[in-house]
């Protein structure tokens, strides 16, 4: 994966990831960015503001994960490392 992601910013024009920490930064950027995205596509259609994020299964237990997911998308992160979530309106 390391490799697939240097060779994605490459073709983009951008810097590899230097460090191992660099590539695991770029994923986690990356995932709360899809977060972010999927949210506003969401709350567009539904034509409802969603006030917070729940993180459930592994990614919960990532606290940079949570954090950058809770930055990007300007709302609080709730992490739950359950494996089910259940929504309620």
């Amino acid at each position: 994966m390391p490799a697939r992601i240097a060779a994605l910013c490459r073709s983009g024009g951008q810097d590899p990831p230097a460090t191992p920490g660099d590539t695991v930064r770029s994923i986690l950027v990356s995932l709360a960015c899809k977060y972010r995205l999927v949210l506003e596509r969401l709350e567009r259609v539904t034509q409802t503001s969603i006030e917070r994020v729940h993180v459930v299964g592994g990614g919960a237990r990532n606290e940079p994960l949570c954090q950058l997911t809770a930055d990007l998308c300007g709302r609080r992160c709730w992490p739950s490392d359950e494996a089910t979530a259940l929504a309620t309106c």
